[in-house]
């Protein structure tokens, strides 16, 4: 298994304030073991599909992780 680190960010408060209406953006990290980036993508599914969420970023942090 492989070790992934899955970072995508959503949008929060939006504040009204003269004029401008500037929004929050949230930013989460989430680890994830799975055998290969297929696994990965099929499990991440609930942030793909919801339509507030934008993916920054995926990454391979280790190339092997032992379960125990």
């Amino acid at each position: 298994m492989k070790l992934y680190r899955v970072v995508y960010e959503r949008g929060g408060e939006t504040k009204r304030e003269g004029g401008k209406t500037p929004t929050e953006i949230k930013r989460h990290e989430h680890l994830f073991a799975a055998l290969d980036i297929t696994a990965l993508w099929n499990g991440i599914a609930w942030i793909r599909e919801d339509e507030d969420c934008t993916i920054v970023i995926i990454i391979e942090e280790s190339k092997r992780v032992t379960l125990l």
